[in-house]
């Protein structure tokens, strides 16, 4: 890739990001760019928001590699690691980019992509923009749980007043 692929790229990137607060909505956007700039196969963003559970939050490519992205999971998420696999007589690589509790799981076809570590130096320059796209998510998902929360509590409250107006009155 020249350098002004390269500056494309992570521009269309980075735009891709902050279009919705949803997570999933987010991701998959992200994914879908990233996915079809680098011709990758499949990609996934992984969350473990606890200790030795992991969940996908979203993904793109084809449903059938998952089981080689998480067969081959790296035990420490915080890492970056590319792993070469075989299956079906095809080689491909995983790229695993680590994320602030997230982990970015890419399946490359091996013998068509060889430029890896390009493609790692563009998702770190994005990551910072990444974790905060993430964050925001959840901070949006926190605050609609605790409105939520506090309209059931108005009601209750509002409930309880009214009774005792009516014992009163």
């Amino acid at each position: 890739m020249t350098s002004l692929e390269l500056l494309g790229l992570a521009y269309e990137c980075e735009s891709s990001l902050g279009h919705s607060l949803d997570l999933q909505e987010m991701s998959r956007e992200f994914l879908r760019v990233f996915i079809k700039k680098t011709s990758a196969l499949y990609g996934a963003l992984l969350g473990y928001p606890k200790q030795g559970h992991i969940e996908i939050v979203a993904y793109k490519g084809k449903e059938s590699f998952y089981d080689m992205v998480s067969d081959h999971l790296v035990q420490n998420l915080e890492k970056y690691e590319i792993i070469s696999v075989k299956m079906d007589e095809l080689s491909y690589e995983i790229l695993y980019l680590p994320l602030d509790n997230y982990m970015l799981a890419l399946v490359y076809n091996k013998n068509t992509h060889s430029d890896m570590i390009t493609i790692a130096n563009i998702f770190f320059s994005l990551r910072p923009k990444i974790d905060i796209g993430i964050h925001a998510c959840l901070e949006h998902q926190r605050l609609v749980e605790l409105n939520q929360s506090l309209l059931k509590q108005q009601h209750h409250l509002k409930t309880q007043a009214e009774r005792f107006q009516a014992i009163l009155d």
